[in-house]
């Protein structure tokens, strides 16, 4: 498991997929190292800073642990999200996170879902990440793309040490574009994995969602498509023998579209329940070709996101 299953601490943010108690979080985060974990993955847009904050409290101080946080998503409620990549912002908010997280050096700075074009709206992006490294204050900067089809106009904008993008059984865009990422040596992140629920046994209730819940804005459509979608993978899972939750998280990477898969857990049943089906085993080769082939004729379509990503400063 070392080294390929991390954990996504969005949920440890308490402001989109429910409330997490402190001695939750904290639970979480000790057995998660405890069984293995060495790679989260957070963001100050999550809970304001107190996913941040709360790695910092219980984690900072572990060996071996590597923390991935992000810069230029702005802390928002709902689906209309604010984005600054400017020095100024890029600079305070790496100061920012260093403080909540208790480390003086950022082991992976990962830009947090630009939108196309970002780096001529912010043209000293990049000087400013190369100083950072240079200060010391970021060992390696990586991108969390906001689409897997942004992949070919970001690839190159940088030497980035890692690639974020959406991947599960029902969503393998990025296989259009991964020659790209062919040869590359830093992590490949598969966020997502189990498609916000949807890849469990205990999916979503699309008819029971509340406002505030995380999935009410992505459209009754997409919902039911990737309902629908769950279904027939589990379907194809019970031919194999194999669970849906043990089929969603191995795919990323024993599909090799991926080398480090980061679900996500709000509580110790959670986790457990993720590093349990994670250690069952490889997928067979053929159960991955079926999937592949199942997405290619059933699950391929476009994804149609709620959020709307606005530029925070206007010139």
């Amino acid at each position: 498991m070392k080294g390929k299953l991390g954990l996504g601490c969005w949920a440890l943010g308490g402001d989109s997929y429910g409330a997490v108690s402190e001695s939750d979080a904290e639970h979480l985060l000790k057995v998660a190292y405890e069984f293995g974990i060495r790679f989260f993955d957070t963001s100050p847009a999550y809970g304001d800073g107190e996913s941040e904050r709360r790695i910092g409290r219980y984690l900072s101080k572990n060996k071996g642990v590597l923390i991935a946080t992000k810069v230029g998503m702005l802390p928002h409620a709902g689906y209309q999200v604010p984005y600054d990549f400017s020095k100024k912002q890029i600079v305070d908010s790496v100061n920012n996170s260093l403080g909540r997280l208790k480390r003086s050096c950022i082991d992976l700075l990962q830009l947090h879902s630009p939108v196309s074009g970002f780096h001529l709206e912010f043209e000293d992006v990049f000087d400013t990440l190369r100083n950072l490294i240079q200060d010391g204050k970021v060992a390696s900067v990586g991108i969390s793309l906001r689409s897997p089809t942004l992949l070919s106009e970001q690839v190159k904008l940088f030497g980035w040490g890692s690639f974020q993008y959406n991947l599960s059984l029902v969503d393998q865009r990025i296989r259009d574009y991964f020659d790209l990422l062919r040869g590359f040596q830093g992590f490949l992140i598969a966020r997502t994995p189990l498609n916000f629920g949807f890849l469990t046994e205990s999916p979503p209730n699309i008819n029971k969602l509340g406002e505030k819940n995380h999935l009410s804005g992505w459209g009754k459509k997409q919902l039911q498509e990737w309902e629908t979608n769950a279904n027939r993978a589990s379907k194809l899972c019970r031919e194999y023998g194999i669970s849906l939750l043990t089929a969603a998280l191995r795919f990323p990477v024993d599909s090799a579209l991926s080398n480090l898969v980061i679900p996500g857990a709000r509580n110790l049943r959670d986790l457990m329940e993720n590093i349990d089906a994670f250690n069952t085993g490889e997928l067979p080769s053929a159960a991955i070709e079926d999937f592949k082939g199942l997405y290619e004729t059933q699950f391929k379509s476009k994804v149609t996101s709620p959020y709307r990503y606005l530029k925070a400063t206007q010139d």
